[in-house]
């Protein structure tokens, strides 16, 4: 009797952990991170979550190079100073 019981206990909590795994992914009002764990993409032919794919980072934005000369110089309205 103790081996059924020790067995039925065992079924019972992986039951339990499967259910509230799929509770987890359940959208419920809010925007929550467990929807996408049980999705997977294909990076290089493995199955991968998307958490290490989606990670990108972008190259430092350059500012461009001021013009020969210097910039123009500018009125103290903030308009530019062009002679006609």
């Amino acid at each position: 009797m103790n081996e059924i019981t020790k067995t039925a206990e065992e079924r019972m909590k992986k039951t339990i952990s499967s259910v509230q795994a799929d509770f987890a992914s359940v959208r419920a009002g809010r925007a929550n991170a467990a929807v996408l764990d049980r999705i997977t993409v294909e990076y290089y032919g493995t199955p991968t979550p998307p958490g290490p794919v989606a990670t990108h980072a972008d190259p430092p934005t350059r500012r461009p190079d001021p013009p020969p000369g210097g910039p123009a110089p500018r009125r103290a309205d903030g308009t530019a100073n062009n002679p006609p």
